[in-house]
């Protein structure tokens, strides 16, 4: 048996997205009941950069439908400089609406390049695992040294899920996989824009439009981890100009034929 596809796109507020995703005229502070309209999914990524105001949280909570459901990203700090508390805590506290409505799908940790597969590395996973408690909680990885069967051993055994991410093939970043290290299957699409992932700004990395002969080469990938998932959740990062919104779409139809 398998579950279902869940698309979505990593963060729905961005500039550039007006007058190509949202509407001229269109407020911001609708710009969300615009999204869900579209999507019943969604990757809160301003918790990367700074805790969420709890005014966000609220708009979350009662600006989109019942079956509207939001994975949130750990802060940067957590990530990126091994500075666990109190951000863990803080960010549980602020995101507990979302889970009293049954709108919370946990936490994505998203380390980065400099984060190797070592003792070290594998203790500190431990412990953010540890630190969100009963959250269901995904760990995206930057470097290859990840892609080992120990590794998919090691989240299974901590229950964390293993988030398959498609980046640019350049050596040293991971290549697409179809692992599922939980009940739920974990796709993230950053685009393969190889040109400017290293020198260029994070906007010119994921500036990145996915054709449709591109996608439907993911069909199979995305059949085998939705293969015994309970779901699948995918998300487009290639939030560039509202190209992860256009992506998502197509994707969208494409699975339909599965």
């Amino acid at each position: 048996m398998s579950g279902h596809y869940n698309i979505g796109t990593s963060g729905y507020s961005f500039p550039d997205w007006k007058g190509t995703v949202y509407p001229k005229g269109l407020p911001q502070n609708r710009w969300l009941e615009h999204y869900a309209e579209y999507f019943r999914l969604l990757e809160l990524n301003v918790s990367y950069y700074r805790q969420p105001a709890l005014v966000t949280i609220d708009r979350l909570v009662n600006a989109t439908p019942a079956d509207f459901r939001v994975v949130v990203k750990t802060h940067n700090s957590i990530t990126h400089k091994g500075q666990l508390e109190p951000e863990a805590t803080e960010l549980m506290r602020r995101t507990e609406p979302l889970r009293r409505v049954d709108k919370h799908l946990g936490f994505i940790a998203q380390f980065p390049y400099s984060f190797r597969n070592n003792q070290t590395g594998r203790y500190y996973l431990a412990a953010v695992r540890s630190s969100f408690q009963d959250y269901p909680l995904y760990f995206e990885f930057r470097h290859d040294s990840w892609l080992t069967a120990g590794v998919k051993e090691f989240l299974e055994q901590l229950d964390a899920g293993w988030v398959n991410a498609d980046l640019p093939g350049l050596r040293g970043l991971p290549r697409l996989t179809d692992w599922r290290t939980s009940s739920t299957a974990y796709l993230r699409l950053h685009g393969r824009n190889s040109q400017n992932w290293w020198p260029g700004t994070p906007g010119d990395r994921y500036d990145y439009g996915y054709n449709r002969e591109e996608l439907e080469g993911l069909r199979p990938t995305l059949k085998r981890m939705n293969q015994g998932a309970e779901e699948t959740l995918v998300f487009f990062n290639n939030c560039h100009a509202g190209q992860a919104v256009k992506n998502a779409l197509m994707l969208r139809e494409l699975l339909e034929e599965l």
